[in-house]
């Protein structure tokens, strides 16, 4: 399909294509109504695709006209019917936060908590709208020119009302950041995107995510298996307040992470501060559900 061959209203004028993926494309389109450029996220319409591609583009058009914050992209317009679906956003001129990992490696952790903050942000007000995002990762976090962080991609979230349209033993998410809850039951909530921001915010730290396996299945498995190495035991500048964060957010327990995005949004906002420069080490016990704080060189009775 060719931009050609879009169907889309007069209004829009495609410069060109910015995006695809296997259930749509995005274009650069000029809205003369509106007089500035805007992103059109269109649906694949052929034949090989699924028809719970098609519920799913319907289902984030819903759901992200309910969504209002400075931190999420913009909501516009769309339409969904027999011969025509697309919605309209915000286009964002910067880079994927995961483009700028890539080419700047990890980030300092001044600028890592910057981002992360505004994520959380802009989660808390997704999550005021019993919606799920399932899907966080570095490359549905645009970054602006200025700085500031703009949440996209709601292509797999969930409301608290969604038919569900996944399909019995297939993961849905990106591996790299796939909560352990959602590996085998699939329970989606609130504290399976505070994992993924958790994992998120490792891999800014430290310049990439914590599980690599040999194959996706194999990278999923390691988040209920294998222990997340302590952000500051890698790299030591890394405030031990700051690796707490961390290791709360990707605990394997849901019960252990932190509630709300609320909560971790306030960790977050002081785990820099000189009150806490002298925190001990978190561990948390994943069997009896508490968390002790202690010094790794205190001595044991």
């Amino acid at each position: 399909m060719s931009s050609s061959n879009v169907n889309l209203p007069e209004k829009y004028v495609i410069k060109k294509e910015i995006g695809s993926g296997g259930m749509a494309r995005v274009f650069l389109a000029e809205d003369k109504e509106l007089g500035k450029y805007v992103a059109v996220k269109v649906l694949n319409l052929d034949s090989t695709s699924p028809t719970s591609n098609q519920q799913r583009f319907k289902e984030e058009m819903r759901l992200v006209q309910y969504i209002k914050s400075p931190y999420i992209v913009r909501f516009y317009e769309g339409k969904y019917d027999k011969n025509i679906k697309y919605l309209a956003m915000e286009y964002v001129q910067g880079k994927m936060l995961k483009e700028i990992i890539e080419i700047q490696g990890r980030l300092q952790p001044e600028r890592a908590v910057d981002y992360a903050i505004q994520i959380a942000k802009g989660f808390a007000e997704i999550h005021a709208q019993n919606i799920v995002h399932r899907d966080l990762k570095t490359s549905n976090v645009m970054i602006t020119n200025t700085g500031q962080v703009k949440i996209i991609d709601f292509g797999i979230a969930i409301g608290s009302d969604t038919t569900r349209f996944t399909q019995t033993g297939k993961l849905i998410g990106s591996v790299h950041y796939l909560a352990p809850e959602l590996i085998d039951k699939q329970e989606a909530s609130p504290q399976s995107d505070i994992y993924a921001l958790g994992i998120i915010l490792y891999e800014m730290l430290i310049g990439h995510p914590p599980h690599r396996g040999k194959t996706p299945l194999e990278t999923a498995l390691k988040h209920r298996t294998d222990t997340i190495t302590q952000v500051n035991k890698i790299y030591p500048n890394i405030p031990q307040a700051l690796a707490n964060v961390v290791t709360k957010a990707t605990a394997k327990n849901k019960n252990l992470r932190y509630q709300s995005m609320r909560q971790l949004e306030a960790d977050l906002s002081d785990c820099l501060s000189q009150r806490r420069a002298t925190e001990k080490p978190i561990i948390l016990d994943e069997k009896d559900n508490s968390s002790k704080r202690f010094s790794l060189f205190s001595r044991r009775k």
